[in-house]
């Protein structure tokens, strides 16, 4: 570090001669000069405009004290004669008109009693802006029993828009107690005319303010500023109360303008005269002066600068040069001997005489070892001409830019190749001749040998994908086809380069794209897979039936889709069939079952009629034991072929999907009791029939009461079908708040090898015993 230290040193004889720091010294005194003058010239200007207001606001201060003093005396004369006991008469009202006519300032005269009603006026032009009634001057009279001048706030008149100044004095009945008000009404325009004659510039101001902090009359006029409260102002918030005049630069609360403002208290009067100078108007002449003598002083020190720049530009660009020089040689020597890359300069004739450290570790060799040998000495036999053809082009100057880059093999000290990178530049001369190649050697062995292993397993799966009976495209997240298998000529008739001219909504099947698209769009880091059947476009002009499976690979930024189509067609054709069959199954299944209804509506009438017979035979007393038994018997058989009609015409709503189940309260108990009964009934003698029922099964439950009766009477008959002796018990239980009934008794039963025919339809599995046991009833 000490040594790199040295070489970047500036040392002390590269600072400026003595005679430049003078020049700039001149040329700064020069400036601060100027630009003190400038200063004062702008605070005498300003202390100018403070004097000008001052003496204005003053003046203006009389001029509104006259002004107001001269209808303070007309109120006080009509005061006077009111409270002398002259009469509200004709007479009267000529003099207040009189007194009207006489003060121009004054727009409207008037007489108003203590109930607030006008008694006498005089109008100098109607219609008056004064209302007549003025309730505000006469409650502030009535509770001021003081006799002095009252200022009102202004009043706009609502149809002309005009605007007055109310001043009134109170007058007393000869009692002493409160008669009314006289008040006239003050025309601001008279104060407006005279303010305009006064020079306060374009952008100045004038206005008349009462204490309170109203706005009674601006100069220049603008809608909304009159009767506008500026109490708040610093003027009137913090200077009037402290001195009756003053003086302050503030920012207008009307136009936001900055001004040097002046006021006045006008005595004895509740008002305030202010005048205002705009500052940026009143500084017009002194910022052209300051631009000339900022003219002046900056040719001055320009000059000054240049003179300065002109004695020392030789001096420095000495220094800098040879500093220059000093410092890109150790800096280029010391990147040259740090970095990890190995920079070597050649001579024309393409030898080295010069060799950075970092070769030990890239060749093996120390660096005196390669000075003066030829790079291509080392090189592969492969590598060498097109390296040294490179080398030729850019010492020759053929190369734009002058750089050059070159990947070639060369020989380790150990006897193995290493791959090297060389970025070659040209370095000329200061007339621009070729001076010498320097190159930045680097180890890519590894990146060598990682392309080349990438190629290789790019090359083995582009033959596992162009050798694939599928059909396999790369797809990227913006459109592209980066790839397209030889499959799709095989597939869909085309070359892989017409393939690719395609795009998607050309290949697909109009009816397709929505949903393809849609299943694409879909794809994400959560859900990457996915499939869809449709159709593609052949080159012949056909479509065929396809199966595609998506699947979203990131790599980094890049989204790549990789789809595998495989062709459905003939798939896709036997589903068709398939479903074909399906539905003429389905048909033939609902004409069948139709058949079945219509067939079980017909023979239960019938039946229904032969059952009514018996029961009548049976009734009958005349008939004998063997007479009843045989109508017993035939009763029997009746009940059983009427059980498999209904059972045939629930078979066939079934198969129809018209078995409705219903969903009603029902009384549990009840329909099992009746269960046993009708069961008991058809018990032979030697046959005991028991109901168990468990004290947790509900008395009223909701279901379908008919199915419930038809399942368990099925089973309760068919078990007191097939006991000839012995006991049938029904045991009903409610498990997990379900209904369970299990039939049990003491018949011929089932053989173990005709248990699996309980499942099939419309089969019973009828034992030799069963036909033995039917003999013996008949």
């Amino acid at each position: 570090m000490s040594s790199l230290s040295s070489r970047l040193r500036i040392e002390a004889s590269d600072r400026p001669r003595s005679a430049a720091r003078v020049a700039y010294f001149a040329a700064l005194l020069i400036l601060a000069l100027g630009l003190w003058q400038v200063w004062r010239g702008r605070e005498a200007a300003l202390v100018d405009v403070r004097g000008e207001v001052r003496s204005l606001a003053s003046s203006l201060a009389q001029h509104v004290a006259r002004t107001v003093e001269s209808v303070d005396l007309t109120l006080s004369g009509v005061v006077d004669r009111l409270e002398n006991g002259m009469p509200v008469d004709a007479a009267f009202k000529r003099f207040l008109e009189r007194g009207v006519m006489h003060i121009a300032q004054v727009r409207h005269l008037a007489v108003i009693d203590a109930q607030g009603d006008r008694i006498g006026d005089a109008v100098r032009a109607p219609p008056a802006p004064v209302d007549s009634r003025d309730p505000a001057s006469v409650a502030w009279h009535r509770d001021h029993p003081d006799r002095t001048l009252h200022l009102g706030e202004p009043i706009v008149d609502q149809v002309t828009g005009t605007v007055s100044i109310p001043l009134s004095r109170r007058w007393n009945k000869p009692d002493g107690s409160f008669g009314g008000v006289v008040a006239a009404a003050l025309a601001p325009e008279f104060l407006q005319a005279f303010y305009a004659k006064l020079a306060v510039g374009e952008r100045g101001s004038i206005a008349l303010i009462s204490t309170p902090g109203r706005v009674l009359v601006r100069h220049p006029f603008r809608p909304g500023a009159v009767g506008r409260d500026v109490s708040g102002e610093p003027l009137l918030r913090d200077l009037l109360p402290r001195s009756p005049t003053g003086i302050s630069i503030q920012a207008s609360p009307i136009d936001g303008e900055p001004r040097i403002a002046a006021y006045e208290v006008v005595t004895p009067y509740p008002l305030v005269a202010f005048v205002a100078h705009s500052i940026p108007e009143s500084l017009v002449a002194w910022r052209s002066r300051a631009i000339a003598d900022g003219l002046v002083c900056g040719l001055a020190v320009l000059t000054l600068v240049a003179l300065g720049l002109r004695l020392s530009r030789h001096e420095r660009l000495t220094v800098e040069a040879e500093r220059a020089v000093r410092e890109n040689e150790a800096r280029y020597r010391l990147l040259a001997e740090t970095t990890s890359d190995v920079i070597t300069r050649l001579d024309l004739e393409f030898s080295r005489d010069y060799v950075s450290p970092s070769c030990r570790t890239l060749f093996g060799y120390e660096p005196e070892v390669l000075l003066g040998r030829r790079p291509s000495a080392d090189m592969h036999p492969a590598d060498a001409p097109a390296v040294r053809e490179q080398a030729r082009r850019l010492a020759a100057g053929e190369v734009a830019g002058d750089r050059i880059t070159a990947v070639y093999r060369t020989r380790h000290k150990r006897g193995h190749w290493i791959w090297i990178e060389a970025g070659m530049s040209l370095a000329r001369r200061e007339d621009g001749a070729p001076a010498a190649i320097v190159c930045s050697l680097r180890d890519v062995t590894a990146r060598q040998e990682a392309e080349e292993a990438l190629a290789e397993s790019e090359a083995r799966y582009r033959l596992l994908a162009d050798h694939a009976s599928d059909l396999i495209v790369l797809g990227h997240a913006d459109g592209r086809r980066s790839y397209i298998s030889p499959a799709v000529t095989r597939l869909l008739g085309y070359t892989v380069e017409e393939a690719h001219r395609l795009t998607m909504r050309e290949w697909l099947h109009p009816d397709d794209r929505a949903q393809v698209f849609a299943t694409t769009a879909g794809l994400s880091p959560d859900r990457p897979l996915a499939s869809v059947v449709y159709r593609l476009r052949h080159r012949a002009g056909h479509y065929i039936w396809a199966e595609a499976a998506f699947q979203r690979v990131e790599d980094g930024a890049d989204i790549r889709i990789i789809t595998a189509i495989r062709d459905v067609t003939e798939r896709q054709r036997q589903a068709a069939r398939l479903e074909r069959a399906k539905a003429e199954a389905e048909a033939g299944a609902r004409i069948k079952a139709e058949f079945l209804a219509n067939m079980s509506h017909e023979l239960r009438t019938p039946l229904t009629g032969m059952l009514g017979v018996h029961d009548l035979l049976q009734s009958d007393p005349t008939l004998g034991a063997a007479q009843r038994r045989y109508v017993r018997l035939a009763q029997e058989a009746g009940r059983s072929l009427l059980t498999i009609v209904n059972d045939i015409l629930d078979l066939s709503k079934i198969e129809a999907g018209e078995m409705a189940i219903e969903h009603v309260p029902f009384v549990l108990r009840d329909l099992l009791e009746n269960c046993r009964q009708i069961a008991a009934e058809a018990a032979p003698a030697g046959v005991t029939l028991a109901l168990q029922t468990d004290e947790d099964v509900p008395h009223a439950v909701h279901g379908d009461p008919t199915r419930v009766r038809q399942v368990l009477l099925n089973l309760v008959t068919n078990a007191v079908k097939f006991t000839p002796q012995g006991r049938v018990t029904v045991q009903v239980s409610w498990p997990a708040q379900n209904l369970r009934v299990a039939v049990t008794d003491t018949g011929i039963g089932i053989a173990p090898e005709e248990i699996t025919m309980l499942r099939a339809a419309a089969r019973r599995a009828i034992t030799a015993a069963a036909a033995s046991h039917f003999a013996k009833a008949a």
